[in-house]
């Protein structure tokens, strides 16, 4: 489980995150939704210690991720970034390894386990055809893959997503949503900042409402997408088409 305690943060005197608490079961699907600037990519950077709190804490299975090596936290929770350019050439294949880097000591090279733990990860997300080409041909469907296949062969019990497919097309959306839910399957417990209402509703065990860098509403989704939540924090206006388990609509409220 990730605990979140009263965090704060802040950067150049201004404040991102105001008294966070939260708590995300081992297992789920996890989306957190806000308005632009609700602090949705800065709360991922704070769990995973990219950025440290300004105040508060984050515990994971109960122990204070202040305490713990990077290596240690990074063989735990693996970070999906936004679409990154990379200014090298660089293999797909070559990208994934790079997910290995916190269990392969320095100076020493890949087993033949981490090989096999890079070739399943491939394979998992469907870039096994694309393993030795550069990462700087490939579409952004093709790269976002990628990245997730590099956080995947980390082979921690978390992953952490910041918009995974805000800049993707409908047919790369869906496919990486039906990744996610295979993942959970496989056991792998999944939290992403998405900006897209409809497919947090849809695909998503859990959300957390961000507002102005405080927490609205979290819980399970059907509960906590509420038509009221949506207008008081969206300004939308939420329709049904059929049964409430179904594709919502919004229109501006």
């Amino acid at each position: 489980m990730i605990k979140i305690e009263n965090l704060h943060f802040q950067i150049h005197g201004m404040k991102i995150l105001k008294n966070i608490q939260l708590e995300f079961q081992k297992g789920l699907l996890h989306a957190i939704i806000g308005p632009n600037g609700a602090g949705k990519s800065t709360l991922l950077k704070n769990i995973c210690r990219i950025w440290n709190p300004t105040m508060g804490k984050v515990f994971l299975d109960d122990q204070d991720t202040m305490g713990m090596p990077r290596r240690q936290l990074s063989q735990k929770i693996s970070f999906v970034p936004q679409e990154t350019s990379i200014p090298f050439p660089v293999s797909v294949e070559e990208m994934v390894f790079m997910g290995r880097n916190p269990h392969i000591p320095r100076f020493h090279n890949p087993t033949e386990k981490d090989h096999q733990i890079v070739q399943k990860a491939m394979e998992d997300v469907e870039i096994m055809p694309l393993a030795k080409r550069s990462i700087q041909e490939l579409s952004c469907g093709e790269r976002q893959r990628v990245w997730i296949a590099c956080a995947l062969s980390t082979q921690s019990p978390w992953m952490l997503l910041d918009e995974p497919t805000s800049s993707l097309d409908i047919q790369h959306k869906l496919r990486i949503f039906s990744l996610l839910q295979k993942f959970k399957q496989n056991g792998l417990s999944v939290l992403l900042s998405i900006h897209e209402l409809h497919y947090a509703y849809l695909y998503f065990d859990t959300v957390t409402i961000l507002k102005q860098g405080t927490v609205y509403a979290s819980g399970p989704t059907k509960k906590t997408m509420t038509k009221e939540a949506l207008r008081n924090v969206f300004h939308v206006e939420t329709t049904f088409h059929g049964t409430q388990e179904s594709f919502p609509h919004f229109s501006l409220a």
